[in-house]
């Protein structure tokens, strides 16, 4: 019996090693004029990926392969991907019906698979459209109050320490995109700014078991597929990681479906927990009926999306004005002028706050937090910045590269607002923080609209510096950001 099970594993090992032989040689015959580092049998281009994801360094990866082979590159781990360096070509493949969203369902498997990040093709669409006006006019009303409410609470609790606030502003931030989103998506008080200080059981849980995810998404970059299971990176080994997340992530679900009939014959205002459940209850006019897996992965793909990006963004952002006086000062200028030094800030000043705008697109540019993740396909064979591209290649803009490129922007290492005064409009598909197209951003006017209203509360009350000593190096943990930890001092404005 055990010779069998020893013929069976080598069988199995046998035939893996052929299928990614094949792959290899089929992806060097279709593709072999698209630049890369030297692609070696099997593992592609895991040596020199690991170099730099070893160190939480992929972005450096992305832009090192985009000044090295400029236009277009490509590197393969397990997969192909092709990355895009060249806004007319990042354009047409985002916007034109020459391409459509392709995702490696692989990298997604137990990972919010069934969720809008994880699928493509038709029920990319469904989802899409059952949940898009989650995010219309009245649920931005009420994020504009809703993260006025929560970082007014965190203003408060600074302040009631009287002097100079030293903090680690990305947990700060983190708090107030995951009360943010907890009430304007789901309708659930978490409570994260109340507990900033000292974090719930239940809140230091759900931040652990999203970073094991975030942390997985990468690793799975890296390493091929048919090695995961030795590195604990397959879907069993993350559904073991995460049991207690997704338990916690069903409360809020089964609390909504309790309520959810009351609420639907009140009010037309759902968030995207009422949309998902809508179908389940026979709301009317809803065509969609999600099942449990839907659901739940949903649930995550929003607290993930709608918490992470918001704040590394915001912590981006305070680092750079920490480093520029004069910006913080013109920002102040316009924040008092528009807003007032005490003045109560309304939503119909936000379209006011121009230069503030301005920073919040700059530090996108400079520093974005997502790279690569607007992944697509060609519908029919076509050539793409002169190379042959063919159905199922993965193809992505190389975001970090094509916001850095001297070709489509004046000293692109520069973190400079004024670039974007006067209506400044960039080359079209130059600037993509939030992807573009059928599956950009879906909450990216939530995103803008909170960067924006955080950014200028704290701003109203508060001046900014870095403490020296500090390691400012930028580390990419499946989004990019400043190595966790940083600490910035909050100094209150003289009045």
């Amino acid at each position: 019996m055990s010779n069998i099970k020893v013929l069976q594993g080598t069988a199995v090992a046998v035939v893996g090693v052929a299928l990614a032989t094949t792959l290899y040689i089929v992806t060097r015959r279709r593709t072999k004029e698209i630049p890369s580092d030297y692609v070696y049998p099997i593992i592609g281009n895991m040596l020199q990926i690991a170099k730099y994801a070893g160190k939480d360094l992929v972005h450096e990866y992305f832009l090192f392969v985009g000044e090295k082979y400029g236009k277009i590159a490509r590197f393969v781990v397990g997969t192909e991907r092709i990355m895009v360096n060249d806004a007319a070509e990042a354009k047409r493949i985002l916007l034109s019906s020459e391409f459509e969203k392709t995702v490696d369902t692989r990298n997604f498997a137990g990972i919010a698979e069934n969720g809008l990040i994880g699928l493509d093709g038709d029920k990319h669409k469904l989802h899409r459209k059952a949940l898009q006006p989650a995010f219309g006019p009245s649920r931005l009303r009420h994020a504009f109050s809703q993260s006025v409410t929560s970082t007014k609470q965190l203003i408060e609790q600074w302040k009631s320490q009287k002097g100079d606030i030293n903090c680690n502003l990305l947990h700060n931030m983190n708090c107030i995109t995951l009360d943010v989103i907890g009430k304007v998506a789901l309708s659930q008080d978490l409570r994260m700014v109340e507990s900033a200080a000292n974090p719930t059981p239940e809140g230091q849980l759900l931040k652990s078991q999203m970073n094991t995810v975030v942390k997985t998404l990468m690793k799975r970059l890296s390493v091929p597929s048919m090695l995961w299971p030795l590195f604990g990176l397959s879907k069993a080994d993350i559904n073991r990681k995460t049991k207690l997340m997704l338990k916690s992530i069903g409360a809020p679900i089964d609390m909504s479906a309790k309520t959810v009939n009351e609420k639907f014959e009140k009010t037309i205002h759902w968030d995207v927990m009422d949309r998902l459940l809508a179908g389940n209850v026979g709301a009317k006019g809803v065509g969609v009926v999600f099942n449990d897996e839907e659901i739940a992965d949903e649930t995550f793909v929003f607290f993930l999306a709608g918490s992470d990006t918001t704040a590394l963004t915001l912590t981006n952002l305070f680092v750079q004005l920490a480093d520029h006086p004069d910006v913080v000062k013109k920002l102040q200028a316009e924040i008092d002028a528009v807003i007032g030094a005490k003045g109560v800030f309304t939503q119909e000043m936000l379209p006011q706050l121009k230069f503030l705008d301005c920073a919040v697109k700059e530090v996108m540019r400079l520093l974005p937090v997502a790279l690569a993740v607007q992944a697509r396909t060609p519908v029919a064979p076509t050539t793409l910045c002169g190379y042959q591209v063919y159905p199922g290649q993965s193809i992505s803009i190389n975001t970090g590269a094509i916001h850095r490129n001297p070709e489509y922007w004046h000293h692109p290492d520069k973190f400079w607002p004024e670039r974007w005064e006067s209506d400044f409009m960039p080359v079209p598909g130059s600037y993509v923080p939030f992807g573009d197209g059928i599956a950009n951003c879906i909450g990216q006017r939530l995103a803008n609209l909170e960067s924006r209203t955080v950014a200028a509360l704290l701003l109203q009350s508060f001046d900014i510096e870095l403490p020296e000593g500090q390691d400012l190096a930028r580390t990419t943990v499946s989004l990019t950001g400043y190595k966790p930890g940083l600490q910035f001092r909050f100094k209150p404005r003289a009045k």
